[in-house]
């Protein structure tokens, strides 16, 4: 599965700089997103979706408190 973080987790939460407008999201390659890409992999894992977003089905990955 694809995993792509929104821009406020790439800048605050993995404090990583933003890729060129040109590089889509779901290619930065960091420990938490293939940690969460495995996570989606597994068909039994518990999703939760983003209820906000209705146009678009994407759910939360969590890591931490």
């Amino acid at each position: 599965m694809t995993v792509r973080p929104t821009l406020r987790c790439v800048r605050e939460d993995l404090r990583l700089p933003l890729p060129p407008v040109n590089i889509p999201l779901d290619l930065i390659d960091h420990p938490i997103l293939a940690k969460a890409g495995e996570q989606f992999a597994n068909p039994g894992t518990p999703h939760e979706r983003i209820r906000a977003i209705d146009d678009t089905i994407l759910f939360k990955v969590k890591v931490n408190r």
